[in-house]
Protein backbone atom coordinates (compact mmCIF):
# COMPACT_ATOMS: atom_id res chain seq x y z
CA UNK A 1 0.00 0.00 0.00
CA UNK A 2 1.07 3.58 -0.65
CA UNK A 3 2.34 5.78 2.14
CA UNK A 4 -0.63 8.06 2.86
CA UNK A 5 1.24 10.49 5.11
CA UNK A 6 0.97 13.44 2.71
CA UNK A 7 0.34 16.26 5.17
CA UNK A 8 2.03 19.48 4.19
CA UNK A 9 2.46 22.00 7.00
CA UNK A 10 2.36 24.84 4.45
CA UNK A 11 -1.10 23.97 3.13
CA UNK A 12 -3.48 21.17 2.20
CA UNK A 13 -2.08 18.05 0.57
CA UNK A 14 -2.57 17.71 -3.20
CA UNK A 15 -5.60 15.87 -4.49
CA UNK A 16 -5.17 12.10 -4.56
CA UNK A 17 -7.03 9.21 -6.17
CA UNK A 18 -7.13 6.34 -3.69
CA UNK A 19 -8.26 2.78 -4.40
CA UNK A 20 -10.12 0.63 -1.89
CA UNK A 21 -7.85 -1.91 -0.15
CA UNK A 22 -9.19 -4.86 -2.14
CA UNK A 23 -12.41 -3.77 -3.94
CA UNK A 24 -12.75 -2.21 -7.38
CA UNK A 25 -13.78 1.21 -6.04
CA UNK A 26 -12.10 4.57 -5.60
CA UNK A 27 -12.23 7.81 -3.62
CA UNK A 28 -10.82 11.24 -4.42
CA UNK A 29 -9.18 12.85 -1.39
CA UNK A 30 -9.32 16.61 -2.02
CA UNK A 31 -8.39 18.64 1.09
CA UNK A 32 -8.49 21.98 -0.74
CA UNK A 33 -12.22 21.48 -1.41
CA UNK A 34 -12.84 22.30 2.25
CA UNK A 35 -11.78 25.88 1.52
CA UNK A 36 -14.33 26.49 -1.24
CA UNK A 37 -16.75 29.35 -0.56
CA UNK A 38 -20.15 28.44 0.79
CA UNK A 39 -22.85 31.08 0.80
CA UNK A 40 -25.94 28.87 1.00
CA UNK A 41 -26.40 29.73 4.68
CA UNK A 42 -25.92 32.83 6.79
CA UNK A 43 -24.06 30.66 9.30
CA UNK A 44 -21.21 29.73 6.96
CA UNK A 45 -17.62 30.77 7.71
CA UNK A 46 -16.98 32.72 4.50
CA UNK A 47 -17.52 36.41 5.19
CA UNK A 48 -19.59 38.73 3.02
CA UNK A 49 -16.40 40.66 2.26
CA UNK A 50 -14.72 37.52 0.93
CA UNK A 51 -17.74 36.69 -1.20
CA UNK A 52 -18.06 40.19 -2.58
CA UNK A 53 -14.38 40.37 -3.55
CA UNK A 54 -14.53 37.08 -5.48
CA UNK A 55 -17.91 36.92 -7.27
CA UNK A 56 -17.86 33.82 -9.42
CA UNK A 57 -19.68 35.55 -12.27
CA UNK A 58 -16.64 37.84 -12.71
CA UNK A 59 -14.28 34.92 -13.30
CA UNK A 60 -12.75 34.57 -16.75
CA UNK A 61 -14.98 32.49 -18.98
CA UNK A 62 -13.99 29.28 -20.74
CA UNK A 63 -17.16 29.31 -22.83
CA UNK A 64 -20.24 31.53 -23.14
CA UNK A 65 -23.56 31.60 -24.92
CA UNK A 66 -24.65 35.20 -25.42
CA UNK A 67 -28.01 36.83 -26.06
CA UNK A 68 -28.80 39.18 -28.95
CA UNK A 69 -27.40 42.11 -26.98
CA UNK A 70 -24.04 40.41 -26.51
CA UNK A 71 -24.54 39.64 -22.81
CA UNK A 72 -23.88 36.14 -21.56
CA UNK A 73 -26.84 33.88 -20.87
CA UNK A 74 -24.78 30.90 -19.71
CA UNK A 75 -21.13 31.13 -18.71
CA UNK A 76 -18.57 28.41 -17.99
CA UNK A 77 -15.63 29.09 -15.66
CA UNK A 78 -12.93 26.98 -14.05
CA UNK A 79 -13.76 25.67 -10.60
CA UNK A 80 -11.53 27.58 -8.19
CA UNK A 81 -11.41 24.58 -5.83
CA UNK A 82 -11.18 21.65 -8.26
CA UNK A 83 -11.24 17.95 -7.47
CA UNK A 84 -9.45 17.25 -10.78
CA UNK A 85 -6.80 19.40 -12.51
CA UNK A 86 -4.80 19.08 -15.71
CA UNK A 87 -1.48 19.55 -13.87
CA UNK A 88 -1.90 16.70 -11.37
CA UNK A 89 -1.01 13.31 -12.92
CA UNK A 90 -2.80 11.43 -10.13
CA UNK A 91 -6.15 13.20 -10.64
CA UNK A 92 -5.66 14.60 -14.11
CA UNK A 93 -8.75 16.24 -15.52
CA UNK A 94 -10.85 19.40 -15.72
CA UNK A 95 -13.40 20.73 -13.24
CA UNK A 96 -15.73 23.46 -14.49
CA UNK A 97 -18.67 25.46 -13.14
CA UNK A 98 -21.58 26.35 -15.41
CA UNK A 99 -23.38 29.54 -14.37
CA UNK A 100 -26.87 28.87 -15.66
CA UNK A 101 -28.12 32.45 -15.64
CA UNK A 102 -26.72 35.96 -15.02
CA UNK A 103 -29.49 36.36 -12.42
CA UNK A 104 -27.74 34.98 -9.31
CA UNK A 105 -30.83 34.65 -7.09
CA UNK A 106 -32.99 32.81 -9.61
CA UNK A 107 -33.42 29.08 -8.88
CA UNK A 108 -32.97 26.68 -11.78
CA UNK A 109 -36.65 25.70 -11.73
CA UNK A 110 -37.67 29.34 -12.26
CA UNK A 111 -35.73 29.60 -15.51
CA UNK A 112 -37.87 29.44 -18.62
CA UNK A 113 -37.82 26.40 -20.90
CA UNK A 114 -35.87 28.53 -23.37
CA UNK A 115 -33.27 29.40 -20.71
CA UNK A 116 -32.90 25.77 -19.62
CA UNK A 117 -32.51 24.82 -23.28
CA UNK A 118 -29.48 27.14 -23.44
CA UNK A 119 -28.02 25.41 -20.37
CA UNK A 120 -28.46 22.00 -22.05
CA UNK A 121 -26.82 23.29 -25.24
CA UNK A 122 -23.89 24.41 -23.09
CA UNK A 123 -23.63 20.86 -21.75
CA UNK A 124 -23.54 19.63 -25.33
CA UNK A 125 -20.74 21.97 -26.33
CA UNK A 126 -18.56 21.33 -23.29
CA UNK A 127 -18.97 17.55 -23.65
CA UNK A 128 -17.95 17.85 -27.33
CA UNK A 129 -14.83 19.80 -26.40
CA UNK A 130 -13.78 17.86 -23.31
CA UNK A 131 -14.60 14.52 -24.91
CA UNK A 132 -11.77 15.07 -27.36
CA UNK A 133 -9.28 14.89 -24.47
CA UNK A 134 -10.87 12.75 -21.77
CA UNK A 135 -12.57 9.36 -21.58
CA UNK A 136 -15.28 10.20 -19.07
CA UNK A 137 -17.39 13.34 -18.60
CA UNK A 138 -19.60 13.81 -15.54
CA UNK A 139 -22.22 16.58 -15.75
CA UNK A 140 -24.23 17.17 -12.60
CA UNK A 141 -26.20 19.72 -10.61
CA UNK A 142 -26.46 20.09 -6.83
CA UNK A 143 -29.48 22.13 -5.76
CA UNK A 144 -29.75 23.00 -2.08
CA UNK A 145 -27.62 22.33 0.95
CA UNK A 146 -28.68 18.71 1.44
CA UNK A 147 -27.63 18.04 -2.15
CA UNK A 148 -24.15 19.54 -1.65
CA UNK A 149 -24.62 22.99 -3.19
CA UNK A 150 -22.17 25.57 -1.84
CA UNK A 151 -23.15 28.67 -3.85
CA UNK A 152 -26.45 30.50 -4.11
CA UNK A 153 -25.79 31.41 -7.75
CA UNK A 154 -27.58 28.67 -9.66
CA UNK A 155 -24.99 26.50 -11.33
CA UNK A 156 -24.04 23.02 -12.42
CA UNK A 157 -20.65 21.36 -12.79
CA UNK A 158 -18.60 19.27 -15.19
CA UNK A 159 -15.74 16.97 -14.29
CA UNK A 160 -13.74 15.46 -17.16
CA UNK A 161 -11.22 12.70 -16.48
CA UNK A 162 -9.68 9.54 -17.90
CA UNK A 163 -10.92 7.64 -14.85
CA UNK A 164 -14.06 5.74 -15.82
CA UNK A 165 -15.68 4.72 -12.52
CA UNK A 166 -16.29 0.97 -12.10
CA UNK A 167 -20.00 1.54 -11.44
CA UNK A 168 -20.28 3.42 -14.74
CA UNK A 169 -18.51 0.60 -16.58
CA UNK A 170 -20.83 -1.98 -15.01
CA UNK A 171 -23.98 -0.08 -15.97
CA UNK A 172 -22.86 0.55 -19.56
CA UNK A 173 -21.75 -3.09 -19.87
CA UNK A 174 -25.23 -4.19 -18.79
CA UNK A 175 -26.78 -1.95 -21.48
CA UNK A 176 -24.40 -3.40 -24.08
CA UNK A 177 -25.15 -7.00 -23.06
CA UNK A 178 -28.91 -6.39 -23.17
CA UNK A 179 -28.72 -4.73 -26.56
CA UNK A 180 -26.60 -7.50 -28.04
CA UNK A 181 -29.07 -10.11 -26.76
CA UNK A 182 -32.35 -8.37 -27.63
CA UNK A 183 -31.39 -6.01 -30.46
CA UNK A 184 -32.89 -3.01 -28.70
CA UNK A 185 -31.99 -0.55 -25.97
CA UNK A 186 -33.15 -1.66 -22.51
CA UNK A 187 -34.54 1.82 -21.86
CA UNK A 188 -36.59 1.71 -25.07
CA UNK A 189 -38.14 -1.50 -23.74
CA UNK A 190 -38.54 0.06 -20.27
CA UNK A 191 -40.53 2.99 -21.68
CA UNK A 192 -42.75 0.67 -23.74
CA UNK A 193 -43.38 -1.54 -20.69
CA UNK A 194 -44.04 1.37 -18.35
CA UNK A 195 -46.55 2.81 -20.80
CA UNK A 196 -48.47 -0.48 -20.79
CA UNK A 197 -48.36 -0.58 -16.97
CA UNK A 198 -49.62 3.00 -16.63
CA UNK A 199 -48.46 3.34 -13.01
CA UNK A 200 -45.10 5.14 -13.09
CA UNK A 201 -45.08 7.36 -16.21
CA UNK A 202 -45.24 11.00 -15.13
CA UNK A 203 -45.22 12.50 -18.63
CA UNK A 204 -44.86 11.03 -22.12
CA UNK A 205 -44.39 13.36 -25.07
CA UNK A 206 -43.14 12.99 -28.63
CA UNK A 207 -39.45 13.13 -27.75
CA UNK A 208 -39.08 12.31 -24.03
CA UNK A 209 -40.66 10.37 -21.19
CA UNK A 210 -40.42 11.09 -17.48
CA UNK A 211 -40.83 8.04 -15.26
CA UNK A 212 -40.46 7.15 -11.60
CA UNK A 213 -38.42 3.95 -12.02
CA UNK A 214 -39.81 0.63 -10.79
CA UNK A 215 -36.88 0.01 -8.41
CA UNK A 216 -36.36 3.61 -7.30
CA UNK A 217 -33.52 3.97 -4.80
CA UNK A 218 -34.45 7.50 -3.72
CA UNK A 219 -37.82 8.97 -2.66
CA UNK A 220 -39.39 10.78 -5.66
CA UNK A 221 -36.56 9.63 -7.97
CA UNK A 222 -37.30 10.50 -11.60
CA UNK A 223 -35.69 9.62 -14.93
CA UNK A 224 -36.10 11.75 -18.05
CA UNK A 225 -35.52 9.42 -20.99
CA UNK A 226 -35.40 10.35 -24.69
CA UNK A 227 -37.75 8.05 -26.59
CA UNK A 228 -35.04 7.55 -29.21
CA UNK A 229 -31.78 5.94 -28.16
CA UNK A 230 -28.79 8.29 -28.11
CA UNK A 231 -25.25 7.63 -26.92
CA UNK A 232 -24.87 11.15 -25.51
CA UNK A 233 -26.73 14.42 -25.04
CA UNK A 234 -24.49 15.66 -27.85
CA UNK A 235 -26.57 13.55 -30.27
CA UNK A 236 -29.94 15.12 -29.42
CA UNK A 237 -31.65 17.32 -32.00
CA UNK A 238 -32.79 20.87 -31.25
CA UNK A 239 -36.39 19.65 -30.79
CA UNK A 240 -35.29 16.88 -28.45
CA UNK A 241 -33.20 19.30 -26.37
CA UNK A 242 -36.14 21.72 -26.02
CA UNK A 243 -38.41 18.84 -25.00
CA UNK A 244 -35.82 17.65 -22.47
CA UNK A 245 -35.70 21.18 -21.02
CA UNK A 246 -39.50 21.13 -20.69
CA UNK A 247 -39.46 17.84 -18.77
CA UNK A 248 -36.53 18.91 -16.60
CA UNK A 249 -38.26 22.17 -15.69
CA UNK A 250 -41.40 20.25 -14.76
CA UNK A 251 -39.62 17.86 -12.39
CA UNK A 252 -37.39 20.48 -10.74
CA UNK A 253 -40.30 22.92 -10.40
CA UNK A 254 -42.29 20.33 -8.45
CA UNK A 255 -39.34 19.74 -6.11
CA UNK A 256 -38.52 23.43 -5.68
CA UNK A 257 -42.17 24.29 -4.94
CA UNK A 258 -41.92 21.90 -2.00
CA UNK A 259 -38.45 23.06 -0.85
CA UNK A 260 -36.92 19.68 -1.70
CA UNK A 261 -33.20 19.69 -2.49
CA UNK A 262 -32.05 17.50 -5.38
CA UNK A 263 -29.22 16.38 -7.59
CA UNK A 264 -29.44 15.55 -11.24
CA UNK A 265 -26.82 14.12 -13.55
CA UNK A 266 -26.48 13.09 -17.18
CA UNK A 267 -26.00 9.41 -18.00
CA UNK A 268 -23.39 9.74 -20.74
CA UNK A 269 -21.86 7.07 -22.94
CA UNK A 270 -18.29 5.78 -22.81
CA UNK A 271 -16.20 4.46 -25.69
CA UNK A 272 -16.68 0.81 -26.56
CA UNK A 273 -20.01 0.42 -24.75
CA UNK A 274 -23.64 0.97 -25.70
CA UNK A 275 -25.63 3.62 -23.89
CA UNK A 276 -29.08 5.19 -23.85
CA UNK A 277 -28.60 8.76 -22.67
CA UNK A 278 -30.98 10.00 -19.99
CA UNK A 279 -31.13 12.33 -16.98
CA UNK A 280 -31.45 11.05 -13.42
CA UNK A 281 -33.08 13.38 -10.88
CA UNK A 282 -32.39 12.32 -7.28
CA UNK A 283 -34.29 14.26 -4.57
CA UNK A 284 -32.62 14.50 -1.16
CA UNK A 285 -35.46 13.74 1.21
CA UNK A 286 -34.00 10.84 3.21
CA UNK A 287 -30.43 10.17 4.25
CA UNK A 288 -28.83 6.82 3.51
CA UNK A 289 -28.21 4.96 6.77
CA UNK A 290 -26.29 1.93 8.00
CA UNK A 291 -27.99 -0.75 5.90
CA UNK A 292 -27.49 1.21 2.68
CA UNK A 293 -23.82 1.86 3.43
CA UNK A 294 -23.26 -1.76 4.45
CA UNK A 295 -25.00 -3.44 1.52
CA UNK A 296 -25.45 -0.93 -1.29
CA UNK A 297 -29.18 -1.78 -1.16
CA UNK A 298 -31.33 1.30 -0.70
CA UNK A 299 -34.49 1.41 1.41
CA UNK A 300 -36.95 3.84 -0.20
CA UNK A 301 -39.93 4.91 1.94
CA UNK A 302 -41.88 6.37 -1.02
CA UNK A 303 -43.15 4.05 -3.74
CA UNK A 304 -42.60 5.12 -7.37
CA UNK A 305 -46.34 4.64 -7.94
CA UNK A 306 -47.09 7.30 -5.33
CA UNK A 307 -44.23 9.46 -6.64
CA UNK A 308 -45.80 9.51 -10.10
CA UNK A 309 -49.11 10.75 -8.69
CA UNK A 310 -47.26 13.34 -6.60
CA UNK A 311 -45.40 14.76 -9.59
CA UNK A 312 -48.53 14.88 -11.73
CA UNK A 313 -50.11 17.28 -9.23
CA UNK A 314 -47.46 19.82 -10.20
CA UNK A 315 -46.25 18.98 -13.71
CA UNK A 316 -48.28 20.47 -16.55
CA UNK A 317 -46.57 18.71 -19.48
CA UNK A 318 -49.35 17.28 -21.68
CA UNK A 319 -49.15 13.51 -22.11
CA UNK A 320 -49.18 12.24 -25.69
CA UNK A 321 -49.60 8.45 -25.75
Amino acid sequence: MKNTNTHNQHGPAPTQLRKHYYMDSFAVIAPQRSKRPNNTSAQEIVSEKDQASHPIEDEESIFEIKDKSGNWQVKVVKNAFPAFTDDNPETKGEHEVILETPKPDTPFAELSVEEITVVLRTYQERIRQLGQRYEFISVFKNHGKRAGASLNHTHSQIIATDIVPPEVRRERAAVTQYQEKHGTSPLCDVIRWELTQGERVVAHTRHNSTICPYASRFPLEAWIVPNRQHHSIVDLSDEEITSLADHLKGVTSALTANAIDYNFHLVEGIDGQSNHFYVKVLPRIAYQAGFEHDTGIYINPISPEYARKWYQKYIKIPNVV
